[in-house]
C-alpha cells in the first residue's frame, strides 16, 4: 500500500493489526519528514474490502434489472458498486465507458469522494 493513496479519514490496516484512520497528524508526519520510520510503523496494510466491510455503510443493497449478471448491487444515490459471479473484486461503472476495480476500501473511499464531492462514512 503507498502512503501517497491514502487521504484523511481513509482506513487501513495499522499497528497491532487493528483497523486505523488515516489523519492529520499522521498526514502532517508524511509532509514534513518523509523519511521517519515510525510512519511504516502505523500502516501495515490495506482493508480488503467485502461484503463485511460494505455492510457498516449507509448504501443499500438492491437489485438492477440492467445489471442481470451482478450478484449484488450496492448503492448510494446513483454511486453502485457491482459484485458479478466468479469475480473476486467489487466494480464501479458510471454507465458511460468509465470502470473501476475496487479492491480496498480505501480505494472505494477515495472513488466516492472523487465522483461524489462527498466523504463516505465508515465506522469500523
Amino acid at each position: 500500500m503507498k502512503i501517497q493513496e491514502l487521504r484523511i479519514g481513509n482506513w487501513f490496516i495499522g499497528y497491532s493489526n487493528k483497523p486505523f484512520q488515516w489523519d492529520l497528524e499522521y498526514s502532517k508526519l508524511l509532509t514534513l519528514e518523509r523519511n521517519r520510520p515510525d510512519i511504516d510503523e502505523v500502516i501495515k496494510s490495506p482493508i480488503p474490502l467485502t461484503e463485511d466491510v460494505l455492510s457498516e455503510f449507509t448504501m443499500k443493497w438492491v437489485t438492477d434489472p440492467q445489471e442481470p449478471n451482478a450478484l449484488m448491487v450496492f448503492k448510494n444515490g446513483e454511486f453502485e458498486v457491482l459484485k458479478f459471479k466468479d469475480e473476486d473484486n467489487f466494480f464501479y461503472s458510471s454507465g458511460r465507458g468509465f470502470h473501476a476495480d475496487i479492491i480496498y476500501l480505501h480505494q472505494l473511499q477515495n472513488l466516492y469522494f472523487d465522483l461524489t464531492g462527498e466523504e463516505l462514512e465508515v465506522e469500523l
